[in-house]
């Protein structure tokens, strides 16, 4: 499958009060994949793609949620469907060592003479 193809199945359907904001979506999604690790303006053709790109994600009506959860719900259902899977993983310390008011957080950092918690994400 083609970058734009994967970009329109997994962003096409996302709620975002106008279909030009999804149609833009599937635009930025595209850019992106096609150059994996890269930022906007560095996998935007032109200047134009890249304004557009951030007027999409300044836009109120464009949230997290409403532009991830076609991309979610689609993942959900692959993951249902027998086969082998790779879960990336990742802990990450959040110090609020400097926050007073955060005194009772657990032992972060080298030593544990910080106070956080500990963050662990899969993706």
């Amino acid at each position: 499958m083609d970058v734009g193809q994967w970009a329109q199945e997994e962003f096409g359907d996302a709620e975002l009060g106008d279909e030009r904001r999804s149609r833009r979506a599937v635009m930025v999604a595209r850019s992106l994949a096609a150059v994996p690790g890269s930022s906007i303006p560095k996998a935007s053709k032109h200047w134009a793609q890249t304004k557009g790109a951030y007027r999409l994600l300044a836009c109120q009506e464009v949230t997290h949620e409403a532009l991830l959860e076609p991309h979610f719900v689609r993942t959900r259902g692959r993951c249902a469907e027998p086969g082998i899977f790779l879960l990336i993983e990742d802990t990450t310390a959040i110090s609020f060592t400097h926050r007073a008011a955060l005194r009772d957080a657990g032992p972060v950092g080298a030593g544990g003479t910080g106070h956080g918690c500990l963050v662990h994400t899969t993706l």
